[in-house]
């Protein structure tokens, strides 16, 4: 089950010298969206196609509250995505969530009883959970419980973006403007080349009558723009507050070097970020597009070749042992229509 709060729709007087985040609104609606995500999770479990399924649902409950606009917000508010500043604003939004959700999973657990492998011992042990509640929401799960094993996770909401016109998940605006060819408006046949913006540059540039994103501020930072160091503190920042997983994406050039990428996991691995995900221009496509066919045509087959013995593997072993993770041994969990492992995260419905 999942959701996302827009952040963005939270800044009060945006674009202005006076913007701020409502703190007190976003707190409001907190527990309405945990008991609404718990509600349609109970309504679904007897949709489930098979018992496992069922039996896991029930077991641990999970939900995936998480967020999208973030970049959208720190725009509004003139706030570079990865200073200092927006870091600060990161840490305040994202102990609020975690707080204030886990306070009311563990209310709804004193009325309607916790998930049903709760383990008072350990989750009170747990290292994440004293950093990410106040010790008021810290009592009452030491009292009532907790009806749901995990409540957030930041998915890339993609669809769901795209759809309001937001940024993506915790991700950077990916550009300000893209390039769009139409045939339909052109004479004689030719295409025509204009300009599409980004929603919320579309928005800045209409109200401040600017009509050049060259004269745009320079907190309009895009993901190709961004220093890598600057996407893992966000991410590492994130991390703290949410227990189950980030989705998010360090953009990089296609002239980036194998030490570079290794500076980038070092750099990540010193953060303590649980995992990294990077994607280099070029890499997937660049084969595709080359003008040397027959470099191209051996380097996508040997790919399937390699992805086809790789499935080949997961499989075996999934049937060998299907409650056992293939990448890592650790124990999968069967919820929502797919498996995930509790150790290192991998799904076989990953996207």
């Amino acid at each position: 089950m999942r959701s996302s709060f827009t952040l963005s729709e939270y800044v009060i007087n945006p674009f202005t010298e006076n913007s701020k985040f409502d703190f007190d609104s976003f707190r409001k609606d907190i527990p309405q969206v945990v008991e609404f995500m718990d509600d349609l999770l109970e309504e679904g479990i007897k949709y489930l196609p098979l018992e496992e399924q069922v039996e896991s649902a029930k077991k641990y409950r999970q939900l995936g509250i998480g967020t999208m606009g973030m970049a959208d917000m720190f725009i509004k508010m003139g706030i570079k995505y990865g200073s200092p500043e927006s870091l600060k604003l990161i840490d305040d939004i994202f102990f609020t969530l975690s707080d204030g959700a886990i306070l009311k999973s563990s209310l709804l657990a004193k009325d309607r009883g916790s998930y049903l492998a709760y383990d008072k011992t350990k989750v009170l042990k747990s290292s994440y959970l004293k950093q990410a509640v106040t010790p008021s929401t810290y009592e009452s799960i030491s009292k009532y419980g907790l009806r749901n094993a995990e409540l957030l996770s930041i998915a890339p909401t993609g669809s769901l973006s795209s759809m309001w016109n937001v940024s993506g998940g915790v991700e950077p605006i990916f550009a300000t403007h893209y390039i769009r060819k139409s045939e339909s408006l052109g004479e004689d046949g030719e295409p025509v080349y204009y300009n599409v913006y980004t929603g919320i540059v579309e928005e800045y540039m209409e109200l401040n009558n600017v009509v050049d994103t060259q004269d745009l501020p320079e907190y309009f930072v895009t993901a190709n723009e961004l220093g890598y160091k600057d996407r893992i503190n966000v991410q590492s920042v994130i991390q703290k507050y949410v227990d189950s997983a980030i989705s998010s994406t360090i953009n990089l050039p296609e002239h980036t070097t194998i030490e570079e990428v290794e500076s980038i996991f070092m750099y990540a691995w010193e953060k303590g970020l649980k995992g990294v995900t990077i994607y280099r221009d070029g890499c997937a496509r660049g084969g595709i597009l080359t003008t040397n066919k027959d470099s191209s045509k051996n380097k996508i087959q040997q790919i399937d070749e390699l992805q086809e013995q790789i499935d080949k593997l997961v499989v075996e072993s999934l049937e060998e042992n299907p409650d056992t993770c293939p990448m890592c041994g650790g124990q999968l969990i069967h919820t929502n229509h797919c498996e995930t492992c509790v150790d290192c995260g991998y799904s076989p419905c990953s996207i």
